[in-house]
């Protein structure tokens, strides 16, 4: 059975811009789950589902074009997959385009952000100026010494 590779693209905003790379992965999985779309899954003793996400963002931050790729096994049209997908993911994650992926998602190796933040635009620039800028890295456990 020949599978149909799909990239779906989609909004992350709001309060889902608190769900983590690895949340988001789990997310995804239930609600391709809840939409009863025919995804391939791996082969072996425990298949999963395979979803792959292409460049996720950090914690916190709002996206309006992630991208994720999985592969159909039945040919769907586009506007069938962001309908059902849609109806499974919470309000906050929106797919807004699905497509066949032009490269493979191993070959994109840049992406394009918009930084919006309500900084100064004077001390921005003057930031941005700097030769060199410090940062003192903290460790997350500190080192126990035994007597």
């Amino acid at each position: 059975m020949p599978c149909v590779n799909t990239r779906a693209f989609f909004s992350k905003t709001g309060r889902a811009k608190y769900i983590s790379a690895i949340d988001l992965n789990n997310c995804v999985l239930r609600a391709v789950r809840r939409s009863r779309l025919p995804v391939w899954k791996t082969e072996g003793f425990n298949p999963h589902t395979y979803v792959a996400f292409v460049l996720p963002l950090s914690l916190g931050q709002e996206g309006e074009r992630e991208a994720m790729d999985f592969r159909l096994l039945e040919d769907i049209p586009y506007g069938e997959v962001a309908e059902r997908l849609n109806g499974a993911l919470p309000p906050d994650i929106r797919v807004t385009e699905v497509s066949a992926p032009i490269h493979k998602n191993a070959d994109i190796i840049s992406a394009e952000y918009r930084i919006e933040t309500d900084i100064d635009a004077k001390k921005l620039a003057e930031f941005t100026a700097l030769d060199e800028i410090l940062v003192e890295k903290k460790p997350k456990k500190v080192a126990q010494h035994w007597i």
